[in-house]
């Protein structure tokens, strides 16, 4: 006969007889503790439901009080049950050009994401080419859905996004020069004027407005030169009259 673990949480009982008897199982475990038993006739394969955190033995008697028969070896059951999970699957982030390609790894307890041998991180991963990410659940763990990936990440360059330069424009022909003279153009002089006389210094007046132009006025009215002399002829002439009345 053996007792073996099937699951896990049972095990599987096979016991085989020539006889045609009425047999009696019984299944203890490690401190003799009865945890299942029952009846078969000539021949046994039974899975008997059982809890995690023991080692089981199985015994086989013609009674169930009776001495036993024959005994299993121990079925251990001590580890417990593998907690059940589900991989998610990762993104892959694959913008233009190479620099940035990237698998992204989701956190998931009990399960590992690995390419080749390479355990990969949560979250971001640099990868290049055709990536397969195969998931794989960790001890205590079991599996459960989808656990590969593949990915081929494009190595197409990014577009240019400096700015064209425009088309070269024909230059504006210069402005003509003339030719440099030998002496540069007199400035013209400023146009005479009562207060400025043309060709001469001048200072500028003081006073009110209404003493330059009483200045100005009499500065105007002024006797030149020719003036005086016909006065002072005149004068003469007077004077030569009048004496030569006065003598006769």
């Amino acid at each position: 006969m053996s007792l073996v673990r099937s699951a896990c949480d049972s095990v599987r009982l096979a016991a085989q007889t020539d006889q045609g008897a009425m047999l009696a199982y019984r299944i203890t475990d490690e401190a003799g503790h009865e945890a299942a038993s029952g009846r078969f006739t000539g021949s046994a394969d039974i899975i008997v439901p059982l809890s995690t955190g023991h080692a089981y033995t199985a015994t086989v008697s013609q009674s169930p009080d009776g001495a036993a028969l024959a005994t299993s070896a121990a079925a251990d059951l001590t580890a417990p049950c593998p907690v059940a999970v589900t991989a998610d699957a990762p993104l892959f982030s694959d913008p233009c050009g190479t620099d940035r390609d990237a698998v992204l790894v989701p956190r998931i307890i009990g399960v590992d994401y690995r390419v080749g041998e390479t355990l990969l991180a949560a979250g971001s991963n640099s990868a290049l080419g055709t990536v397969t990410v195969v998931a794989s659940a960790r001890p205590g763990y079991s599996m459960g859905g989808p656990t590969q990936w593949t990915h081929q990440f494009s190595a197409a360059p990014c577009p240019d996004s400096q700015p064209q330069p425009l088309p070269p424009t024909a230059a504006a022909p210069a402005p003509p020069q003339a030719p440099p003279s030998a002496e540069p153009p007199a400035a013209p002089s400023p146009a005479a004027t009562a207060d400025h006389p043309a060709g001469g210094d001048w200072q500028a007046s003081t006073g009110t407005p209404a003493e330059h132009s009483s200045q100005t006025a009499a500065s105007a009215w002024a006797p030149g030169p020719l003036a005086w002399a016909i006065m002072i002829a005149l004068a003469v002439a007077g004077g030569i009259l009048f004496w030569s009345k006065t003598r006769h």
